[in-house]
């Protein structure tokens, strides 16, 4: 994320905290540039990016740049699919990201939950007249579907059009590097499945420090939801009586670990340490988890904002990377 980028950032949660409407103020350039650590050339470009989309309006004098009205005339409908139901809050902030740049273009979002007869969701928003569609979670599109597509995900392969990816790959090598420095040499893993990024990352990172990750350190788990700590936590002794440190693929499983240790009475990180990925809110509150944030917000906002310049000409296609950001909470240790 460039630097106006997270300017931009800090000005849309500072409505969206402050309840700014039209005619508010925002804080001048040279308190965004203050507030975020910038120079105030750079809040000035994002104080520009709003004034180019109509949101915001430079007035002269003690006035400063203040909120515009919504666009009024909706320029049309956009789909996302994602898991709201079953993917906790990381969907939840992925459609709030994209409802931001929605609204702010003038557009409605109608949601759809990933998962379900693909098919028949696909024909249901043609039917509906929506002008294009956001994929999360989601099984590929046919190429002859009539609408455009902007895929959400995790490393997509390098064919793959129009994608918006958190790069979890570079994540996860991050995070272990993090385990290393700390003194972990053989870390065991909980994932969904083998064959992912955030396993790769880990092996590659691994691999430049001279340790092979053997198949028997993966213990995969399939969906969150089929997760029973309790009987992984067994497989896991049968090979490991004694493991450093338990990296697992998401916050999720990374909580539900604490809570089974917690029952157990095994303390963290003192006999065990854990880290997660993905840095979901409603976790970390309960325990700072070490962990990756993915950004799933920006992650919706700049897929649906790249979708309306398909739909408005202004590209052809998109492939964007959102590079996660390590975060250092109290769940691993440092080893002597």
């Amino acid at each position: 994320m460039t630097k106006t980028e997270q300017v931009i950032r800090y000005i849309r949660e500072y409505v969206r905290t402050h309840n700014l409407q039209a005619g508010d103020k925002i804080p001048s350039e040279y308190e965004l540039a203050k507030r975020c650590g910038v120079n105030k050339t750079t809040a000035n470009k994002a104080v520009a990016r709003f004034v180019q989309q109509g949101l915001v309006e430079r007035r002269g004098g003690a006035a400063g740049s203040v909120l515009t009205n919504s666009p009024s005339v909706c320029r049309g409908t956009l789909a996302i699919q994602t898991l709201l139901i079953s993917g906790l809050t990381y969907g939840a902030r992925i459609v709030r990201g994209a409802q931001a740049a929605a609204e702010e273009n003038g557009y409605a979002l109608q949601y759809y939950e990933s998962g379900r007869n693909s098919r028949t969701q696909l024909e249901m928003m043609r039917a509906s007249g929506v002008s294009g569609l956001l994929a999360h979670c989601a099984d590929p599109v046919p190429e002859t579907y009539p609408l455009p597509v902007v895929y959400l995900g995790n490393n997509p392969p390098e064919d793959q059009r129009n994608v918006i990816y958190s790069d979890m790959y570079a994540g996860a090598r991050e995070l272990t590097g993090l385990v290393y420095q700390r003194g972990h040499r053989q870390p065991v893993l909980i994932v969904h499945e083998k064959n992912h990024p955030f396993v790769q990352g880990i092996r590659d990172e691994l691999r430049e420090h001279g340790i092979l990750l053997k198949e028997r350190q993966i213990f995969a788990v399939g969906s969150t939801l089929a997760f029973n700590p309790s009987l992984v936590c067994k497989e896991i002794q049968e090979f490991f009586p004694d493991p450093g440190v338990i990296m697992c693929a998401s916050d999720n499983l990374a909580m539900r670990l604490l809570l089974h240790f917690g029952e157990q009475r095994i303390a963290v990180p003192e006999t065990c340490s854990v880290t997660g990925f993905g840095f979901m809110e409603e976790y970390q509150r309960l325990r700072p988890i070490t962990s990756v944030n993915q950004f799933p917000e920006e992650l919706g906002y700049t897929a649906c904002k790249g979708l309306i310049d398909i739909l408005e000409g202004r590209r052809k296609e998109i492939r964007i990377s959102i590079t996660p950001e390590l975060v250092k909470g109290d769940t691993l240790a440092v080893l002597s």
